[in-house]
């Protein structure tokens, strides 16, 4: 139906603007912006002028989609939207730059969103093949470790959110009726 079709395309917009903006970083006194869209690369713009210019392209997991920052270290998440999806953690240079750190599975396929705990110590990851909800730990350097939980939250699941307190975790499932 109609209605259906533009409810799809705002969230395909919603996503986007994600995709575009989906993470800021405060390294130094420099402010920078990462960005990823399918692509095999995740750059890195500044904000100094008021514009976005491109300053760095590092390589990404296979076909990056989604990102998220770490609430208090420079650290960036970027998840692989392959059918074995990944969640994949790099340090933030000085420059912008990106340095692998390690990756570990997202427990299922077609990994679709990243989140991160407020507190730093959990990684998000919801599955939109198979609409699995993985949690990883995070190290103390910020490295995402270990899957220590993966369950079926309903289908096509690609988001996941605590509430502001942390204390909740939100997955909106199902392209169609959009439950949580």
């Amino acid at each position: 139906s109609w209605f259906r079709r533009k409810d799809t395309m705002l969230f395909i917009r919603i996503k986007v603007f994600f995709l575009i903006v989906s993470a800021l970083s405060i390294v130094s006194s420099q402010s920078y912006v990462y960005s990823s869209g399918y692509a095999s690369t995740i750059t890195a713009f500044t904000t100094s002028s008021g514009n976005l210019n491109q300053v760095k392209t590092s390589a990404g997991p296979g076909s990056p989609s989604f990102l998220a920052y770490h609430p208090t270290l420079p650290v960036l998440y970027a998840v692989d939207e392959t059918s074995q999806g990944t969640v994949s953690s790099y340090s933030i240079g000085t420059d912008g730059g990106l340095t692998f750190m390690t990756s570990v599975t997202a427990g299922g396929s077609t990994t679709a969103h990243v989140s991160v705990h407020r507190n730093g110590n959990w990684v998000y990851t919801p599955n939109y093949g198979n609409g699995v909800i993985s949690v990883a730990s995070v190290a103390s350097d910020g490295s995402v470790r270990t899957q220590i939980f993966s369950e079926y939250a309903g289908d096509n699941a690609h988001m996941a959110i605590t509430d502001p307190l942390g204390k909740f975790l939100f997955v909106v499932c199902s392209i169609s009726y959009y439950h949580v």
